[in-house]
């Protein structure tokens, strides 16, 4: 009896011994997953983060995009505007071509006609204010193409700068 009295103690002693070692083990794994629970809310923050950063740099990629869009379609209709003045400037050219050679070839022959006739001075009278008119509107026509070359000249600066 003697001998279960001693080992009691002993066996107490061993469970204490047994039982501090798996207190020991749990706090261990109880800072264990402390410590991978802080580390998840980081990678937690740390992944918002990324997220958030995604998405902003989503949004501005749109505008980007909206912006390249929008820059297209303007250069897009300068060069559409180009196109159509060099065809108007083109026409007005030939039109006033047209015009200044007529007016050449029956111009001064007819009002040098009708000064050395002199046959009727209400027809000389017509037909000088007929040249007087017919003179101006060229003058109006040329100061139109001048213009039409200055609107060209201003729309392909502008398509160079958007280019």
């Amino acid at each position: 009896m003697l001998a279960l009295a001693a080992a009691q103690p002993a066996g107490a002693q061993e469970e204490q011994v047994q039982l501090e070692a798996v207190r020991e083990s749990i706090e261990g794994l109880e800072e264990r997953i402390d410590a991978e629970v802080s580390r998840m809310d980081a990678d937690r923050v740390a992944l918002r983060d990324i997220e958030t950063e995604i998405a902003e740099q989503r949004r501005a990629i749109d505008v980007t995009r909206r912006q390249q869009a929008s820059e297209q379609a303007r250069l897009e209709e300068l060069n559409d505007a180009v196109t159509n003045s060099r065809v108007e400037l083109s026409s007005e050219r030939d039109a006033l071509s047209r015009q200044v050679l007529l007016s050449y070839m029956t111009g001064r022959e007819e009002l040098l006609k009708l000064v050395l006739n002199q046959q009727s001075p209400a027809q000389l009278g017509r037909m000088i204010t007929y040249y007087d008119f017919f003179n101006g509107y060229r003058s109006e026509r040329i100061e139109a193409v001048r213009q039409d070359l200055e609107e060209l000249a201003a729309l392909l600066r502008e398509t160079r700068q958007a280019e």
